[in-house]
């Protein structure tokens, strides 16, 4: 069985809340996409790739965001996937004095500069990802990866 694969599913398992093992490499857990209602989620490994079964019939890319993972994660396959989708004209960040982002406002029509950050974390505390606010009032998505896009 895949080396990565399989440390990919105990880092499911330790995301997941109430896990308890069903039988050999079968897991019940409370399903992350849905918080408020608490219901159940079972999950297993195989050959290929990691898989679930919700009692309420959540879809599997719901249930990895819940847990805030990346879809290539959870396959053998991940060498033609990437954790983001392959974007032609990605724009890199301008990182200028005092590590703020300045960036090209169509708005505005001139170059503007952040002046508020709001970061948004996963519930590993991690990055996600940030909106940056400029003055003249105007918003951008930044990429941990440094890129203004979501």
């Amino acid at each position: 069985m895949d080396e990565l694969l399989i440390k990919n599913f105990q880092l499911l398992l330790q995301k997941l809340r109430d896990v308890g093992e069903i039988s050999e490499g079968k897991y019940l857990a409370v399903c992350p996409s849905k918080y408020g209602k608490k219901h159940h989620l079972k999950t297993y490994i195989n050959e290929e790739s990691i898989e679930f079964d919700c009692e309420e019939g959540c879809d599997d890319s719901s249930i990895i965001k819940g847990v805030g993972m990346e879809q290539y994660q959870f396959s053998v396959q991940r060498e033609k996937q990437g954790p983001y989708p392959p974007q032609k004209n990605r724009k890199l960040a301008k990182i200028g004095s005092g590590k703020k982002v300045s960036w090209f406002s169509s708005k505005h029509s001139k170059e503007v500069l952040e002046v508020e950050r709001y970061v948004y974390r996963n519930l590993d505390g991690e990055e996600s990802f940030s909106i940056l606010r400029s003055d003249p009032k105007d918003f951008r998505p930044l990429n941990p990866d440094g890129h203004l896009d979501l």
